[in-house]
């Protein structure tokens, strides 16, 4: 017996198999044991380069001037990244609106991935702002059922309350956003050492609590002593409070511009 270490493997569909007429040659005995040996190896090379494998290729560098919506892909640096928050406006690369991921923890968890649907026959508002997804192909599904369950009259009827239904969700759809919200609140004159509060009512509601950054400013050189911070969040709404930390002066012109995303 003697080792034998495949270099340079090659995969075959084809396993050549001993015949009872065959010489008991030792390339003939080794000739599938050795095949299937290569083709081992050939698989276990391929599944540790999809591992890390970014799938790099030209088209998808990230470019300083695009615009990116959140679950889109790009490569920089030779690594693979996912947006994980809008960029409406062309920017250098930030890290902090990227996920580094690889193609196979991409394909892992869409395989894992469990989406609700929404029968839109008896959806609420509350039920879809629950993340809720309603896709096409749960109408075509809800349709069928409908088709199979009634005669053609009571079909007629459940499709137009169907449609109008689907009408109704679509408005209520509107009125949700997945990207980016932002605004000014203006909170006037702070004196040394004291604190307000505003709450923020969101133009749109988001499908879920949103992420929130805060920037105080004003019109004297008294920035620095403004501490903002927020509490109370929701998908509809959240708390601004803002604090005048010096204990002399006070500080004019204060306002607070927020920035909210999922």
């Amino acid at each position: 017996m003697k080792s034998f270490t495949n270099i340079n493997p090659v995969f075959s569909e084809e396993i050549q198999i001993l015949e009872t007429t065959d010489p008991a040659h030792a390339d003939n005995i080794n000739a599938a044991p050795m095949q299937l040996l290569a083709n081992t190896q050939v698989n276990k090379d391929t599944i540790e380069a999809l591992k890390t494998s970014t799938g790099n290729t030209p088209d998808m560098a990230y470019d300083p001037e695009g615009i990116y919506k959140i679950g889109d892909y790009c490569i920089y640096n030779n690594k693979l990244y996912k947006c994980i928050s809008a960029i409406d406006e062309a920017e250098e690369w930030d890290a902090s609106h990227w996920e580094e991921t690889t193609i196979t923890k991409e394909i892992l968890i869409l395989n894992n991935k469990e989406v609700e649907v929404v029968d839109p026959t008896i959806a609420t508002e509350v039920g879809f702002a629950a993340d809720a997804k309603l896709t096409g192909d749960a109408l075509r599904e809800v349709s069928a059922n409908i088709a199979q369950k009634a005669n053609a009259s009571t079909v007629n009827t459940n499709l137009t309350n169907l449609s109008n239904r689907i009408a109704s969700i679509e408005n209520i759809q509107k009125n949700y956003v997945t990207g980016n919200q932002s605004g000014t609140v203006k909170f006037g004159t702070l004196l040394a050492k004291r604190k307000d509060q505003a709450t923020v009512v969101f133009p749109k509601k988001f499908t879920k609590t949103p992420s929130i950054s805060l920037s105080a400013t004003s019109s004297s050189s008294g920035n620095t002593f403004l501490r903002a911070t927020y509490a109370s969040v929701n998908a509809s709404s959240f708390v601004i409070q803002i604090e005048n930390i010096d204990g002399a002066l006070g500080i004019t012109d204060v306002s607070v511009t927020w920035n909210a995303w999922v």
